[in-house]
Parts: structure tokens; sequence; C-alpha cells
């Protein structure tokens, strides 16, 4: 009976048998758990919900500047909730990825297991109007937004998120390229 847990350190004391038998069978039982909550994991669906307030432009010098906040939900599936340290977006626009056209950040976000999660997401857009790298965007901005007689149409707007999260203190960071959709928050005066 001594030798039956840990056969393979017979010089040891007996308790150290035991010890080593115990650590070995929780360390076999943690990969499993690890193993199971992997197997079971399905990627969060995420949503942009449009707009929560009309947004918000303004003119300071040179600099046109835009601010709203984004609804965006978040559907989690999973057993585990899980929280951002942070998330960071970076905003572009179409055929100008060069160019920051602004972004956002939120710290400690907390995503609900088994249900919905709403966020709302600052974010801001900033055009420098008489710097000759955003005379493409700002031309392309006022004719969607009504000037000069065009139609009104949806913005597009180029973003990369980098997400951080912690696990076992070992920070790592995703980041997720898409695009957003909204309507010109400026009005034409006719």
């Amino acid at each position: 009976m001594d030798k039956l847990c840990c056969g393979c350190c017979t010089c040891c004391p007996k308790w150290a048998r035991w010890c080593s038998c115990i650590l070995l069978l929780i360390l076999i039982g943690l990969g499993i758990a690890v193993g199971v909550l992997a197997a079971l994991f399905k990627v969060p669906q995420v949503e942009f919900n449009g707009l929560k307030d009309t947004p918000q432009s303004s003119v300071q010098g040179s600099q046109l500047n835009f601010t709203f906040a984004l609804n965006i939900g978040v559907n989690n599936p999973n057993i585990e909730s899980v929280t951002f340290e942070s998330i960071v977006a970076k905003a572009s626009y179409p055929n100008y990825p060069t160019l920051n056209l602004g972004g956002g950040e939120l710290d400690n976000v907390h995503i609900n297991n088994n249900g919905i999660t709403n966020i709302t997401f600052p974010f801001a857009l900033s055009l420098d109007t008489v710097s000759p790298d955003y005379a493409g965007i700002l031309s392309d901005l006022l004719s969607k937004c009504g000037f000069g007689g065009a139609a009104k149409q949806d913005i597009t707007v180029d973003y990369a998120v980098t997400l951080t999260v912690r696990i076992i203190g070992i920070a790592i960071r995703p980041t997720i390229n898409n695009k957003a959709n909204f309507p010109c928050p400026l009005q034409v005066n006719k």
C-alpha cells in the first residue's frame, strides 16, 4: 500500500510521495478543467448598435472635431465572464490608412457570462482643415454630408480596436480591424 501512489518516487519518504501524488492529481485536474473550458468556448458576438446621442461637432481654429458615443452590444454565450483592462480604438479614413483621425479608450470593461452586455464607448474624430494631407478626406466628408448639392450619405470609418486582458498576470492584446458607418453630424443650411 505504501508504494501505490507515485511509485516512481520510491526513494522518497512516504509523506513526499503522497504530496507529489496529490500535486500531480491537482495538475491533471486543472489541465482537464482548462481543456473543457477551451473546448466549450464560443466567440462572443459584437454588434454596433448605432450612436447613443446625436454626434457633436465643433471647430477649433483649423480643427474640425466630432465626438460621439457608440452603443456596442456583446453577446457572450460562454460560462466565463471576462474583464478587459483596456479597450483602445484608433480610426482612419478608407483609402487613407496612415492618417490617424482619432479614436477612444475605455478602461475596466466587464463582459458578463451567458448574457448581453451593453457598452457605451466614447469616440472622437479630428480633422485639420488646412493640412494638405486631409484635403481628400475633407472633400469626401463634405460631399457625404450634402454640401455642394450632393445627396447625404453615411460616413464610413475604418477602425482598429486593441483589447487588453490579463490571464494569470500576462497581458494579451488582440487587435480587431473593422468598419463603422454613421450619419453625418453636420447640417446643411439651405
